[in-house]
């Protein structure tokens, strides 16, 4: 028997309909032997989780970055295959844009919305990848593509709620759009890790990083800056189509080239994608924050 131990009449504060054993040493309320650690004074497992939580510690940037870069080592020809799928998709927007004349704003908003349809997909199957790496699991890519797209309504509607949400906080000031994208920074795993719905993912994402950004910021703005390259050096896919003698509005057809630079550009893409799934393993494994949150089978 715990200690303290129980009123006889008491019952425990999560399931009132089961006699309390014990009384938690540290919120005084009674718990059954479910919801009690058996360890000497007693502690409620909620009480524990929230100890627990509170003297985590995020790891290292240099932890977080090196986690991150084996899991996109190991997953690479997987996520070539994945890249190779969808590339195709994200080179006749570009190349409809082109040929059509439309005024660069009209093509941005194109290449937004497939991002949103089709590259939704992309970053989920590949943080799926990235999940089974870190279990030492066989990879599969046809599998993570499948589980992404069973996923895939969930996930169009939790990245059109969270751009809006810090699409706002950029509009207003530039701070609140940087606190907001760095407490949805684990939205994408968590498509990828569990079933939940669109409120829980937002919800949980958050409850795992408060308290933390500052910690996660470096790691996760490297990662950003290194998927963001190839916007930093523009002109790739025109450059690549100039030596075949082609440009992208005058080619009546998707060339090579536009696929490979298409392909590459999602390859870097995902490195922040690996970065935020590194996080969020760490995070989740160190803080005993998904308690009560059942994961699907990675």
């Amino acid at each position: 028997m715990l200690t303290p131990p129980a009123p006889a009449d008491a019952r425990c504060v999560q399931h009132p309909e089961r006699p309390a054993c014990a009384v938690c040493g540290v919120c005084t309320r009674p718990v059954c032997a479910t919801c009690a650690l058996p360890v000497e004074p007693a502690v409620c497992r909620a009480c524990d989780s929230q100890r627990r939580a509170l003297e985590f510690q995020p790891p290292s940037v240099r932890a977080t970055l090196l986690l991150a870069w084996r899991l996109y080592r190991a997953s690479f020809s997987r996520l070539l295959l994945v890249c190779a799928v969808f590339a195709p998709a994200f080179a006749a927007v570009d190349h409809f844009g082109a040929s059509r004349g439309l005024p660069t704003v009209a093509q941005m908003q194109l290449a937004w919305l497939a991002r949103l349809l089709v590259g939704t997909v992309v970053s989920v199957a590949a943080a799926r990848l990235f999940l089974r790496a870190c279990g030492q699991r066989g990879l599969d890519a046809g599998e993570a593509l499948a589980y992404a797209l069973r996923r895939w309504p969930t996930a169009v509607a939790a990245t059109l709620v969270m751009s809006l949400i810090i699409g706002i906080g950029m509009a207003l000031l530039l701070v609140p759009g940087v606190v907001f994208a760095l407490s949805y920074c684990l939205v994408t795993p968590l498509l990828a890790a569990t079933r939940l719905d669109v409120k829980q993912v937002l919800r949980v994402s958050h409850s795992l990083v408060f308290g933390k950004r500052r910690a996660l910021l470096p790691a996760l703005a490297l990662a950003f800056a290194a998927s963001s390259l190839p916007a930093l050096v523009p002109g790739v896919g025109g450059w690549l189509l100039g030596l075949m003698g082609l440009s992208p509005a005058s080619a009546g057809w998707i060339a090579p080239a536009q696929l490979a630079a298409e392909a590459a550009t999602m390859l870097f893409d995902l490195l922040l994608v690996a970065a935020q799934v590194a996080c969020y393993r760490q995070l989740v494994a160190g803080s005993g924050a998904f308690q009560g949150v059942t994961e699907t089978t990675i």
